[in-house]
């Protein structure tokens, strides 16, 4: 089982109706995310911070890097993910599942391998591994995504995401894009605008 902390929504009128997985990046720990499910202060939704399943560096990793085939890990590491899910006990309905980096990668190939729709899916910065398996998922026309990007991205190229998105919204895939002025990084203005996507979805 994943290391997991589990962080309650917002006080507000209403209860906690859903619920965000989010996925760190390599080398991260899931503590870091927790100012961002602050920033994010969407009233209704809590949060579920997931650690990667493989030590590295300080952190941790969802697959390995190249020259390593990634796939295998990746196939790991979403089965683990999918248990974790499981263990909530809730439609996946309403749930939104959410990452930054390889945990984006990773919650994008968490829709398209699950067998039911999530509330949504939230890819910041991530690299999308094109293939015949994720572009023939009975799933891709029910996934709803949020995904952006920064157009100096120095760790995956702005290019490549933008190519490999666009195979996707060709076979269905509902995504809003964003891409921003920086590098490979989270900053404000996103996190503005996943908070109106979000408050759409609630």
């Amino acid at each position: 089982m994943l290391n997991f902390i589990d962080i309650p929504a917002p006080e507000g009128p209403y209860g906690p109706a859903k619920k965000m997985i989010i996925m760190h990046g390599r080398g991260d720990v899931k503590e870091s995310f927790i100012p961002i499910t602050r920033e994010i202060n969407v009233t209704g939704l809590s949060y579920r911070l997931l650690d990667a399943p493989s030590p590295f560096m300080f952190g941790y990793s969802w697959y390995a890097a190249a020259p390593a085939d990634p796939i295998p890990d990746i196939k790991k590491s979403v089965a683990l993910i999918l248990e974790n899910i499981q263990s909530l006990k809730m439609a996946t309905k309403d749930i939104f599942i959410a990452g930054f980096s390889q945990g984006a990668a990773l919650a994008l190939e968490v829709a398209l391998a699950s067998q039911t729709a999530f509330a949504g899916v939230v890819c910041l910065s991530p690299r999308l591994f094109i293939r015949d398996e994720l572009l023939n998922s009975k799933m891709i026309s029910s996934v709803d995504c949020f995904m952006a990007h920064g157009q100096y991205d120095e760790m995956i190229p702005f290019e490549e995401t933008s190519n490999g998105l666009l195979k996707l919204k060709e076979k269905g895939l509902s995504v809003e894009f964003h891409s921003y002025p920086m590098g490979h990084e989270i900053e404000i203005e996103e996190i503005r605008e996943l908070r109106s996507w979000l408050n759409e979805r609630l």
